[in-house]
């Protein structure tokens, strides 16, 4: 249901309701969640009955929940309840239809038939002396009508959720009876008595199917007697006839429940308080546990709300989780009821846990769901149903089931608070963990994606988190979500990646849709000017898609000198499969003193190539030419193809000519550089003393000077005038040489 990507335009868009490439509006449920947050919360006429149901009605899928209400003290009137529908989609009511009674269980759904329609059985409970009054009653589950002609009277409240069989419902009635309905008419078809004398059924009945048939309906009762005598656990056969009957150890509220050919019932004991878990085989009645699993108080404790099971236990993979009255949930082995763990909650625990995704999800009294790992009961989060928007932070008791459906976990209080949760309730890092290991890399991918963009963190700080994301949708071929992703991120060069990614992927398998990728790779890397890039996925586009290719390479690239002209050669050589058409545009630009283009007109076939000489003059040691080219492969809906090549060229100085100095005056000093190194020629006249700092390779004097010294290395020195000393620095290698044309001492 969790949808990251607009349906129509496919635009990334991981929260609010409105597309912002399309604006299409999208449900509540598809909308991904804030951490912590609900899907979507709602709120029933009154308090919630101890189990919902989804069911279909027409497109829509609904969410039934019963509700029962009594006027606030002081009030008059008599109780009232009924059922309620909710647009599962995104929590918005459907219709409501009051009964007249409460209805404390939940429905039965019924599928549609050749000779019915699909339908909804709900009991009702107006409690009263003895067994007091009850009935059951089928409604439509698209408007909430009434479908049969009357309703049917149960013999007694009924508290529990009918079951449906067939063309057959079957109900629990407060005076200790199974009652079987036909599900078109309501009409009776058989009544089968638990005991010799009435007992109260607080539960629902357990149907046990097999291969498609109904192979038992097992019933928990409480004993008669003001609960001094347990209750039993009695199974019937789909004609009322009755095959087994044990003793359940206790006063049974929740409905039992069966698992790989066992039955598990739930109880309490009052007298000491203690829950009691037992198991039973579900074709012979017989126990299958050594003993029943116990939780009890110290000596001495009483009354049944300290210790007790007051709901039904569930049993999946292996295992049975019960909740008690003692805030504690307890999961043990289903096989032998040897304990594996407990784990404690904030308040009683009264309804049956839901299994999603291996959490195991409860509500308790303290009006809270509280989610554990199946495996060791750590736990993971938890959710006040207080919070809900339309709840107004009131307190109340969560004596509701969760239901778990497809991810989501849809809960509700006896302050009639509802609320659709998703399973890891935006703990989205977490899931992504959970999902991965799970290689469902598909959805892991969906909650890295809004793990990072929940973060409120810039792109820097979470891009690794994206980039798993991206990662994941890839492994499951979930191509154009990574792309649509970077597209609305606006992260090109990722873009350009992913897209590069999917035409390799494919290009063995689907040229087509490969071709397509790497074209949109390309189109990604040419405003980025990523040279390598684009003409690697232009080639594969072209291979993929049987065009022609145009290969750009540079030849005779010498040694340039800097600031003189020289030639090299771009050379365009076809090495596709197809003739290229007349028409290659080329443009020049870079290094070149003045961006060119040209247009040659001329067609290439395979194999075949153009020579082009270009005249260039670099300026710098290191500088670049850029060439960029575009042509119309022949196939409009890849043209144009553009490809581009960087040639880089390096540049030596150009050699220097001899400084030369011309002084006159009394004294020079001169300091020579490294760039002077080539050479100084110096032309003198009347100098009293001419000397040196630096290294001087040639020196070449002209002129009348008293005196000339050189304090470094002198090098080689053309004495041409007349000089009265001449003295040089310490060379590295041998003394300094002299030739004089002048006079010198």
């Amino acid at each position: 249901m969790l949808s990251l990507f607009c349906p129509d335009c496919l635009t990334y868009f991981p929260s609010g309701a409105a597309c912002p490439g399309c604006g299409l509006v999208r449900l509540s449920l598809q909308a991904p969640t804030l951490p912590g947050a609900a899907a979507w919360c709602g709120r029933a006429p009154g308090s919630v009955g101890s189990q919902l149901a989804v069911t279909r009605a027409g497109e829509r899928t609904l969410l039934i929940v019963p509700w029962a209400s009594a006027p606030r003290r002081g009030e008059a009137g008599a109780p009232d309840g009924g059922l309620a529908a909710f647009d599962l989609a995104g929590g918005s009511p459907a219709w409501s239809r009051p009964l007249g009674a409460p209805v404390e269980g939940g429905v039965a759904v019924l599928p549609e038939t050749p000779d019915a329609p699909p339908g909804l059985v709900a009991g009702l409970a107006r409690r009263g002396p003895g067994a007091g009054e009850g009935w059951l009653v089928a409604l439509d589950p698209a408007s909430g009508r009434e479908l049969w002609p009357r309703r049917a009277a149960a013999g007694g409240a009924v508290r529990g959720a009918p079951g449906a069989h067939h063309n057959r419902v079957f109900a629990t009635a407060g005076d200790g009876t199974l009652v079987c309905l036909d599900a078109r008419n309501g009409q009776s078809v058989w009544r089968a008595p638990l005991a010799d004398r009435p007992v109260p059924v607080p539960a629902g009945p357990l149907l046990v199917r097999g291969r498609g048939t109904l192979q038992a309906i097992v019933v928990g009762s409480y004993g008669s007697g003001h609960g001094r005598e347990e209750g039993r656990l009695v199974a019937f056969d789909e004609a009322g006839h009755m095959l087994w009957s044990q003793p359940a150890g206790g006063q049974v509220r929740g409905a039992p429940v069966y698992a790989d050919g066992l039955v598990f019932v739930a109880a309490y004991r009052e007298h000491p308080s203690a829950g009691v878990l037992t198991a039973f085989e579900a074709r012979t009645g017989r126990p299958a546990w050594r003993q029943p699993f116990l939780v009890q108080g110290g000596a001495g404790t009483s009354g049944p709300a300290l210790h007790s099971f007051s709901a039904a236990p569930l049993a999946h993979d292996g295992r049975v989780y019960v909740g008690s009255l003692n805030h504690h949930m307890y999961a043990l082995e289903a096989a032998s009821g040897r304990l594996l763990w407990e784990q404690s909650a904030g308040g009683g625990i009264a309804t049956c846990p839901a299994w999603v995704e291996g959490l195991i999800v409860f509500g308790a009294n303290d009006g809270r769901l509280y989610a554990l790992e199946a495996g060791d009961g750590q736990p993971v989060w938890q959710y006040d149903l207080a919070s809900c928007p339309d709840d107004e932070g009131r307190a109340g008791h969560v004596l509701t089931d969760p239901l778990a459906w497809e991810g989501l976990i849809l809960a509700g209080a006896d302050t009639g608070a509802l609320a659709a949760l998703p399973w890891h309730l935006g703990r989205y890092e977490w899931a992504a963990a959970r999902l991965e290991a799970a290689a469902r890399h598909d959805e892991a991918g969906d909650c890295r994606a809004l793990a990072a963009h929940f973060s409120g963190q810039p792109f820097a700080r979470c891009q690794e988190t994206y980039q798993l994301a991206a990662g994941d949708w890839l492994q499951t071929g979930q191509l154009d979500k990574a792309i649509r992703l970077w597209q609305a991120l606006d992260q090109c060069e990722l873009l350009a990646e992913a897209c590069r990614a999917a035409g390799e992927r494919l290009k063995l398998d689907d040229r087509p849709r490969a071709a397509a990728y790497f074209r949109r790779a390309a189109d990604a890397y040419f405003p980025m000017r990523r040279s390598g890039q684009l003409s690697a996925c232009t080639r594969a586009l072209a291979s993929c898609a049987g065009l022609s290719y145009l290969s750009l390479q540079a030849v005779n690239v010498g040694t340039f000198v800097q600031w003189r002209e020289d030639e090299l050669t771009l050379r365009l050589t076809n090495l596709g499969q197809a003739t290229l058409p007349a028409g290659v545009r080329l443009w020049l630009g870079g290094a070149l003193r003045t961006p060119a283009a040209a247009d040659i007109k001329a067609a290439l076939p395979p194999g075949a190539a153009w020579n082009i000489p270009l005249k260039v003059t670099p300026t710098r040691a290191e500088s670049e030419v850029w060439v960029e080219i575009e042509y119309d492969p022949g196939v409009p809906e890849f043209a144009p193809l553009r490809d581009m090549l960087v040639i880089r060229i390096q540049a030596i100085e150009p050699p220097r000519e001899p400084q030369k100095i011309e002084v006159s005056g009394d004294v020079l000093n001169l300091t020579i550089g490294p760039a002077t190194r080539e050479g100084v020629a110096i032309t003198m006249r009347d100098v009293a003393s001419l000397r040196s700092e630096g290294d001087i390779r040639q020196v070449h004097v002209t002129g009348d000077t008293g005196a000339l010294v050189a304090h470094r290395d002198l090098g080689q020195a053309t004495v041409g005038g007349d000089v009265g000393l001449l003295r040089g620095g310490v060379r590295e290698a041998g003394p300094p040489s002299a030739s004089r044309e002048g006079q010198a001492d």
